[in-house]
């Protein structure tokens, strides 16, 4: 039995999530290669020297709209309205049209408003903070609330949302080239309080925040021009552990993906001028190179954006190179095999920077935005046939702002389906310069029925627990917006309330070789209690179906297995479930 770490589970489906529908034809398509039309016209074909971009809702109406980053001498950044049909409109926000050396942009919703703010990363002039206000004038309403600490002049090559602490408020971490790098929380006015060993004092690049072992604390990859790239692994109890990654350097973007389907993250290196790389995720903060991928290709890469264009359940990469031809690569099923795609007009410019996946214009399957530096960018439309049938999941973290922040950022999404179980991240970057869509994309094959979708949420609700949506039987071709519910834990909907439990703490922790675990019922209930390793693998039974009566009751684990022999130290899991109602903590065994 396999059981996702630090997540308590609730058996029921939830209360008031709500869809919207956008069918495509019934039928299965042939597995062909899409076609590809560019339709980059006016504002999005844009040739000023484009740095940038970021696709994020800003305005509410379910598709993604555009800010498009530039090097200032050739003009403002833009703001950009997606009109429907993969039209888009210049939206007239003399704030947002920035005209210093800019480099990224990031959509997060720091106030939990639920409108998206707009951090922007210069290069000189110092970095912004832009509040969303909403709509009034001739287009939108931002103010602008930098702090001093943003507003130093320094060489901002990358910045990404991120809630570091799982509190419910964002924090905004900026990559420097020249100076250390700084972490910045809404809380407290953008003022930095980056710990030590995140600050990585020079030549910082490309930065990508994911929870790739899956404990619910978000980690970091960070990728540098003049030195080894680092991973940067959070644990809540004791802050972030620094793993050096490789001594190849003049890396530029990373970006994080699951391309072998099997419920860990992997990571894509773009380098300059030396080869690629793509790293699997082997589990227990292990990773290897991919041999033979036909991804390791050298080149000049900058951005690397993970999608499944094709729709057949399996993520597909875009490079954007810096000089030379892009490359789109085929994800080959998830064998570690991938086919570079080469027939697709508008891949072969010179001086790309950056690139980004996102259904402009909602038809169920992914398109592309190419920004370049000295020719027009490009909007490749994905005109289909595709392999498969999809689904889109918007999640969006609780309205009244005490959990969850708004944008679901660092929230964790599984889908299954038939034989597919695909699983993303919800971020804010892939890695230089660029920003998908926050609403997560699953190809799903020819799958007619989505089994189950799972929403893990990144507030902590104490004792690292974290609780998830889930909904089963979920149509296909349709977005679905899952929004996290007010009190997730206060039972079943219908369940007998005298039912409920509290889980306590177990002590001593760390142990060996005896723990004890705690636990009190406000009324006679069946119990099950089981204990679990970190790869979800069940290593002891030590309740289960048994009645108690209302009260507290304390249960001991030896630390030993089903089979009696002692555990090895390390990380593991009890599950406590009563009443309908299911919770997780972590328990640690030492020598």
């Amino acid at each position: 039995m396999k059981l996702l770490v630090c997540l308590v589970v609730l058996a029921s489906l939830v209360a008031g999530a709500v869809s919207w529908a956008n069918p495509v034809a019934g039928s299965i398509l042939a597995a062909l290669d899409p076609n590809w039309t560019d339709i980059a016209s006016g504002p999005t074909a844009d040739p000023g020297r484009s740095t940038g971009l970021a696709w994020g809702d800003f305005d509410g109406d379910g598709d993604d709209d555009l800010y498009l980053v530039k090097d200032g001498p050739s003009g403002p950044n833009v703001l950009l309205m997606n009109d429907g049909s993969g039209t888009f409109s210049v939206c007239d926000v003399p704030l947002l049209a920035d005209t210093g050396k800019g480099l990224a942009s990031s959509w997060g919703d720091f106030d939990n408003d639920g409108d998206l703010d707009l951090f922007l990363a210069n290069q000189d002039g110092g970095n912004r903070v832009f509040r969303n206000d909403g709509a009034g004038g001739t287009c939108w309403l931002f103010s602008e609330v930098t702090s001093a600490d943003l507003a130093l002049n320094l060489e901002s090559v990358a910045a990404e949302w991120v809630d570091v602490d799982h509190d419910g408020s964002l924090e905004i971490y900026v990559s420097n080239r020249d100076a250390a790098n700084q972490l910045m929380s809404s809380d407290n006015g953008f003022l930095d309080q980056v710990p030590s060993e995140l600050s990585f004092p020079g030549a910082s690049q490309g930065v990508a925040w994911c929870d790739y072992d899956l404990d619910m604390d978000p980690d970091l990859f960070l990728v540098s021009e003049t030195d080894e790239d680092f991973l940067f692994t959070q644990d809540n109890a004791s802050g972030f552990g620094e793993q050096i990654w490789t001594s190849v350097i003049s890396g530029q973007g990373c970006s994080w993906g699951d391309f072998d389907n099997d419920g860990d993250f992997d990571v894509y290196v773009t380098f300059w001028g030396q080869n690629d790389m793509l790293w699997e995720n082997l589990g227990s903060a292990q990773f290897q190179p991919v041999a033979n991928s036909g991804l390791d290709l050298k080149g000049f890469g900058q951005a690397a954006a993970w999608g499944d264009y094709d729709n057949d359940g399996f993520l597909d990469l875009f490079v954007a190179n810096s000089y030379g031809t892009n490359w789109l690569f085929k994800n080959l099923g998830g064998t570690g095999q991938f086919s570079s795609v080469v027939d697709i007009g508008g891949l072969a410019v010179d001086r790309s920077i950056g690139g980004a996946w996102s259904d402009v214009d909602l038809d169920g399957d992914l398109d592309l935005y190419i920004c370049n530096y000295l020719e027009n960018n490009k909007l490749l439309r994905n005109d289909g046939p595709a392999a498969g049938n999809w689904l889109q999941v918007d999640a969006r973290g609780f309205s009244g702002g005490t959990k969850s922040n708004r944008a679901a950022l660092g929230a964790i999404i599984k889908v299954e389906a038939g034989a597919l179980t695909m699983w993303r991240s919800i971020g804010g970057s892939t890695g230089y310069g660029s920003q998908g869509s926050l609403v997560q994309h699953f190809g799903l094959g020819a799958a007619t029925i989505v089994d189950k979708v799972t929403v893990y949420w990144p507030f902590d609700l104490g004792n690292g627990a974290h609780s998830p949506s889930i909904i089963t039987g979920v149509a296909i071709n349709q977005r679905l917006l899952v929004e996290e519910q007010d009190n997730p834990l206060s039972g079943v909907p219908g369940a007998d309330p005298s039912r409920l439990f509290t889980l306590g703490d177990c002590y001593p922790n760390p142990f060996n070789p005896r723990t004890t675990l705690e636990f009190s019922l406000k009324g006679e209930a069946s119990v099950d209690l089981r204990v679990y390793d970190v790869s979800g693998n069940l290593v002891k039974v030590l309740v289960e179906g048994r009645s108690f009566s209302a009260g507290d009751h304390r249960v001991a684990w030896t630390g030993r297995d089903e089979s009696g022999g002692r555990v090895p130290a390390g990380v593991y899991l009890y599950r406590f479930a009563s009443g309908g109602r299911e919770e997780i903590r972590r328990v640690v065994m030492v020598k």
